[in-house]
């Protein structure tokens, strides 16, 4: 049994949040580089965690729009800084950074102190494939409840409990689950969380 979506997503934020901190406070470069480094895990682990757990709570008529706009939200995180860092310049002055970086990097440490508190108190939910897993079946109808009318919702269920069994043949990626051992050591998403860190240092 892993850790599960959520759990991996919230600490994903406090990664988001460290690695913030430390690039808006750098002392000298090897601790901006420290920081960037923490920043990029999270990079990557978001590109990795997220649109699985997307793709397995959103009810599955919209699964696909919801899938692309996760996609469109992503590209638009690398615009707004982006236009930032144009409108300030990109100078510095006495070795410190100028107000963009300080925006740039005060907005992540914001959306990741509030995504950890609509998590913890606002969605507390993790996918459905994990919740069976973990036999929380009423938290699973509490779930569907939010999600689905009542007539709707046995049939959701019996769906998860199908793919929680032997027959997963129409089911891709049931017992597949997303952790931080399978970011970095998967051939399947290591890529992606490499390039993510990789991006979130040297841009």
């Amino acid at each position: 049994m892993g850790y599960g979506r959520w759990k991996c997503v919230l600490l994903t934020n406090i990664f988001v949040i460290g690695g913030s901190f430390i690039t808006i406070f750098y002392t000298n470069y090897p601790v901006l580089l420290i920081g960037r480094f923490f920043y990029g895990i999270s990079a990557g682990a978001f590109n990795v965690f997220c649109p699985k757990m997307v793709s397995e709570m959103a009810p599955k008529e919209i699964n696909g729009p919801a899938g692309a706009m996760f996609q469109i939200l992503v590209t638009l995180g690398i615009l707004v800084p982006s236009l930032i860092s144009l409108a300030f310049g990109k100078e510095y002055s006495n070795g410190e950074a100028k107000t963009q970086v300080y925006i740039n990097f005060a907005m992540p440490i914001a959306l990741g102190v509030i995504h950890i508190f609509l998590l913890l108190f606002v969605y507390p939910f993790d996918t459905p494939n994990m919740m069976k897993e973990k036999n929380e079946d009423m938290k699973l109808r509490t779930f569907f409840a939010k999600l689905y009318d009542p007539s709707i919702i046995e049939e959701r269920i019996a769906e998860i409990n199908v793919a929680a069994g032997n027959d997963v043949s129409d089911l891709p990626d049931v017992d597949d689950d997303k952790t931080y051992k399978s970011a970095f050591c998967s051939p399947q998403y290591s890529m992606s969380t490499f390039v993510g860190i990789s991006l979130a240092i040297f841009q």
